[in-house]
Parts: C-alpha cells; sequence; structure tokens
C-alpha cells in the first residue's frame, strides 16, 4: 500500500495516479496534491480513450472538463487543451466547446488548442502554437514565422 501511495504521489505516474483516484476515492486527496505539485489541471471527467504519455511531466497542462483524448497521445509541458464557454451561454451552440484529439496525437510544450475542434489521428501540433481550427489526420502544424514590427 505504501508503494501505490509513493507511486502515485509527487513523483508518480500520471496514468497511475488517475486511474487510482477513479477506481478508488480514498487517493483522490493524493491525486489532488499530484495536480498540485505540478500546477495542473487534469479532471477525472475527461475521457482519455487510453494511456496518455507526458515525457517532461504534467507540468503546468490544463485541460477542460469536457475534452476528449485518443490513445498513445504525447503531451508535452504547460499544454492548455480547454473549451471556450463563456457566462451564461447556451453550450448548445456549434461554436462552444471542447476539443476532440484523435490517437497519436504530438501536441509540443507551450500549444494552446481551444474550442469545439477536431485534431485528427497522427497530426502534430508544434510547440507555442495556438490552434482554433480543425487540423487533418497527419497534418503538422505550425506557428507562423516571426516578423518585426518597427516603428
Amino acid at each position: 500500500m505504501y508503494k501505490v501511495i509513493l507511486s502515485m504521489g509527487i513523483y508518480g505516474d500520471y496514468n497511475k495516479a488517475r486511474k487510482l483516484a477513479k477506481q478508488f476515492k480514498i487517493f483522490y486527496p493524493l491525486y489532488k496534491l499530484y495536480e498540485s505539485f505540478h500546477c495542473a489541471y487534469l479532471p477525472l471527467n475527461n475521457t482519455f480513450k487510453g494511456p496518455v504519455y507526458f515525457p517532461h511531466g504534467v507540468r503546468g497542462c490544463f485541460f477542460s472538463k469536457e475534452c476528449e483524448i485518443g490513445e498513445g497521445c504525447v503531451i508535452m509541458h504547460h499544454v492548455t487543451i480547454g473549451s471556450n464557454y463563456e457566462l451564461g451561454t447556451d453550450r448548445s451552440l456549434d461554436k462552444y466547446g471542447a476539443p476532440k484529439i484523435g490517437n497519436n496525437v504530438f501536441i509540443g510544450a507551450g500549444a494552446k488548442i481551444i474550442g469545439p475542434i477536431t485534431i485528427g489521428d497522427n497530426a502534430k501540433i508544434g510547440a507555442g502554437c495556438v490552434v482554433v481550427k480543425d487540423v487533418p489526420a497527419g497534418a503538422t502544424c505550425v506557428m507562423q514565422a516571426p516578423r518585426l514590427i518597427i516603428k
């Protein structure tokens, strides 16, 4: 039992921590400690279709409650996968919602994926990208080249 708590604790594996917190309510406070230590928000009621890999840990990651993430995704640190709801709006409208991410998607560090969009299977999202439109399967999404603005 002690090894299970340590493996789920501050330095443990996210997938293992999530599984234990969903199965046994007693582990939920440890899961919240895990989140707070890593400055992350990863609610238990979002959908993970399989294991998700965090090579740099879950540091700074924020996931919406309604987002869906496919199997085998690789998600780097400081990623936001968020919904775009406004207070007092009808959530059934097409322009509001949370992302659906396909299988085996790579999401680079600091990427932001926001709104009711779909990221296709085997897609790659580059570091620092802000994605608000659908990305087809197998596509690579990168930021524009930096530009200088001289006054």
